[in-house]
């Protein structure tokens, strides 16, 4: 499935997803629901704030194109615009905290976690609270909930590992959909995305049925604990001080409950949650749907809108179809690539791999761009490496060595040379972030100079 067809096949859902959201507000005002259906709104209006944050955080530094980005939110054209952004490859500004393709990925998960996931579970809430059984609209309002959250998260995967930047910085991960093949595994993602946000949805709604909601607060403590305890708990995101506990606790939070309904094969990652935690994740989550659908049929009464055998029938086919599609797409992936979603690596142990294991230059500094928590362990043979290596690529320019490259370095890894040379223009440890980038500037182009004379003679 090609790109645009991608962009197409998702605003389609995503449209069709808001029709259908808002019909059943309005039927569930009819009704007299109105509980029900003041939640929705509140969904959406949660998401947009979400969003709009967002686009201040990306911008802080620099304002410029703040507006537009907050029109296009409330217009709910950001994702089409950031797909059709990061589908043309088009770079991100100097002032942007995140690039374009993380940009579209980070307001994909605010949506789905903000709006479709929790919509999801509401009206299967409301179905299960119902005094008759779901009509066609609801049933046709649930699958298309579902299919949206399982298309956003299938093709966040999807476009991460087709990502030729990241299979060359990052072979061992990014590669696993094969060049032949491409819409089977794409289809399979579908299949287990759609499986999961299904159990998942439902299991949370019988656990709100309940009243045991609480349940699923106390699994989302207990992961951050894990992080904790494995020393993973910060983000790799290059922030430092309050910003950097906030993000934590917020994006470790959120992409929790992404990868709880959604399966989303990226967040296996270890900057996310590790292939390990996210298999043992995924298999709890059934067996948790199997002991919710347990309790609820003991306490449940006779004549409820949906009866307990038929309950049974759901939870157990979709959870058998989950490992089905799941099974298949791990034969169906290229070889060596199985062993992702079983590894226990810390973030900090796949920076360490990144640089010890790989010979391309590039793959073995992509790190340098975030936090700096990460370096610990690696940074003072990252600083020897650069050092050796910098007057080999100043003369060799290869693809990687641009001034924005060198303008992103730590100021501790440059050498003792380039040091001295970047204080006596004024952009040294305590310089001006404007004076580095003049440097940086003038030196890259006194060396076009040079070439070109050279080439003239």
């Amino acid at each position: 499935m090609g790109a645009a067809a991608r962009l197409y096949f998702g605003a389609l859902l995503s449209t069709g997803d808001m029709i259908t959201d808002v019909v059943m507000i309005a039927r569930y005002f009819a009704a007299g629901r109105s509980g029900f259906a003041w939640f929705c709104v509140g969904l959406i209006a949660t998401s947009m704030a979400m969003q709009l944050l967002t686009v201040f955080f990306q911008h802080h530094k620099k304002p410029k194109g703040m507006k537009l980005d907050m029109l296009l939110v409330v217009t709910c054209l950001k994702p089409a615009a950031d797909a059709y952004k990061t589908a043309s490859g088009q770079e991100g500004e100097e002032h942007h905290v995140m690039s374009p393709r993380v940009e579209l990925v980070v307001f994909r998960v605010l949506e789905t976690v903000c709006e479709s996931i929790p919509g999801c579970i509401l009206q299967l809430l409301a179905i299960l609270e119902a005094e008759s059984a779901p009509g066609a609209t609801e049933l046709l309002s649930v699958t298309l909930s579902i299919m949206a959250t399982a298309f956003a998260g299938s093709v966040i995967s999807y476009d991460f590992d087709c990502d030729p930047d990241k299979r060359m910085a990052d072979p061992l991960f990014y590669g696993y959909v094969p060049d032949d093949g491409r819409m089977t595994v794409m289809a399979l993602m579908m299949g287990v995305a759609s499986c999961q946000i299904a159990a998942r949805s439902l299991c949370v709604a019988l656990l709100l049925n309940m009243s045991l909601g609480w349940i699923y607060l106390v699994e989302l403590g207990v992961y951050l604990l894990y992080k904790v305890a494995r020393g993973d708990f910060f983000y790799w995101m290059p922030v430092t001080g309050v910003i950097q506990w906030l993000l934590a606790i917020f994006v470790r939070v959120f992409v929790k409950i992404i990868t709880d309904f959604t399966c989303c094969f990226h967040f296996r990652h270890p900057y996310e949650l590790g292939g390990l935690y996210f298999s043992a994740n995924l298999l709890m989550g059934h067996l948790g749907v199997f002991a919710a659908t347990y309790f609820y049929c003991e306490i449940s009464q006779e004549g409820a809108a949906i009866s307990n055998s038929l309950l049974w029938i759901t939870v157990g086919g979709t959870s058998s179809l989950f490992f089905v599609f799941f099974a298949a797409f791990l034969i169906t992936i290229n070889e060596g690539y199985g062993r992702t979603f079983f590894s226990p690596k810390t973030s900090r142990d796949c920076v360490e791999d990144k640089f010890r294991l790989y010979k391309n230059p590039a793959s073995k500094l992509s790190m340098l761009d975030e936090s700096s928590h990460l370096l610990v362990r690696i940074r003072e043979e990252l600083k020897a490496y650069i050092g050796e290596k910098w007057e080999e690529w100043e003369r060799e320019r290869p693809p990687f060595w641009t001034a924005k490259f060198i303008r992103g370095l730590p100021y501790d890894m440059l050498p003792a040379a380039k040091q001295r040379e970047l204080e006596a223009e004024g952009g040294g440890s305590r310089g001006s972030h404007r004076a580095k980038m003049s440097f940086f500037e003038s030196v890259f182009e006194a060396d076009d100079e040079d070439d070109e004379d050279e080439a003239s003679e």
